[in-house]
């Protein structure tokens, strides 16, 4: 057995407060290398595509129309509905999430990620009480 499968198995044992001290010790003996850490990206400078955005972004390429990598879902919801409550966990959801405000362009050539800030969402709300209970489905 390698020693360093051996070191990973101990380490995943390690609660999160364990391993957190442990990293913090190995920093401070200068044992961490440079490839060992994920550095911030320079806001500043383009984010550049994983493997299976890159993937994503030939396919739209080759197929611009194509809606093959989109899905949508309905929720019917019953009772009564708290719009506030709902665009404020839509907000929150996308100000968590820059997967969900990231779109992708080309630069220089090459396709990059654009990641929109995130800021207060227009939610369309559409009112159907004037219409006849029957009809609203249509």
């Amino acid at each position: 057995m390698k020693p360093e499968s051996e070191a990973n198995k101990r380490i995943a044992t390690l609660s999160p407060a364990q391993r957190a001290a442990l990293m913090r010790r190995l920093q401070d003996k200068g044992e961490l290398s440079a490839r060992d850490r994920i550095s911030r990206r320079d806001p500043q400078q383009p984010a550049l595509l994983s493997f299976a955005q890159e993937s994503l972004w030939f396919l739209a390429a080759l197929e611009p129309e194509s809606r093959a990598y989109n899905s949508g879902q309905t929720y019917h919801l019953k009772g009564a509905l708290n719009v506030v409550a709902l665009q404020k966990s839509f907000e929150e959801i996308l100000r968590r999430h820059e997967a969900l405000r990231t779109t992708f362009a080309s630069h220089d050539g090459s396709p990059v990620q654009v990641i929109a800030p995130h800021g207060p969402l227009k939610l369309p709300i559409i009112d159907l009480t004037i219409i006849p209970r029957e009809q609203r489905a249509e």
